[in-house]
């Protein structure tokens, strides 16, 4: 917490709120809240096309194709920075509910992928034994994560710039 002190007690620079040249950092802006927001929940709603398939490869009794594997891959740690990214804006205490939505389903989708891509390849007994695992893609959560986005959307349409 901000302390009135801090700035005497640490020197200009030194406190959290200001830049190193000893000038305060700016809150940003409602709009740009939001245009934050939506522009990480964008990045992640286009990867879930590629996670479906990834996820679905893995479920099949056939062998997981090389590229979908490193896709695979590549995607969880995707999901991993988009998450860290959600987890650091600066947002107004109203919209920490939206955040912890976010992060909960992006989450979902960095663990499903990992899921996915352990069944595959470490159980190849049941494999070739023709028993598929039945996991055909991200589900309802994605669908989640896409009206979160076009929520937000909506209510940055009502904000001024």
């Amino acid at each position: 917490m901000v302390r009135s002190g801090d700035v005497l007690l640490n020197g200009p620079g030194d406190a959290w709120w200001h830049t190193e040249q000893g000038s305060p950092i700016a809150w940003p802006s409602r709009a740009e809240q939001f245009r934050s927001l939506i522009e990480t929940l964008d990045r992640s709603v286009a990867a879930q096309p590629l996670t479906d398939e990834v996820v679905a490869a893995c479920g099949e009794s056939e062998p997981v194709p090389t590229h979908l594997a490193r896709d695979g891959a590549r995607l969880q740690v995707e999901f991993y920075r988009l998450r860290r990214q959600i987890e650091e804006l600066d947002l107004d205490a109203d919209l920490e509910d939206i955040r912890d939505r976010a992060r909960s389903l992006l989450l979902y989708h960095q663990w499903t992928l990992r899921d996915a891509l352990t069944t595959a390849f470490r159980l190849p007994i049941d494999r070739r034994k023709g028993r598929p695992y039945r996991i055909n893609g991200l589900g309802a959560p994605a669908d989640r994560l896409r009206d979160l986005r076009n929520q937000l959307r909506a209510m940055a349409g009502t904000i001024p710039s």
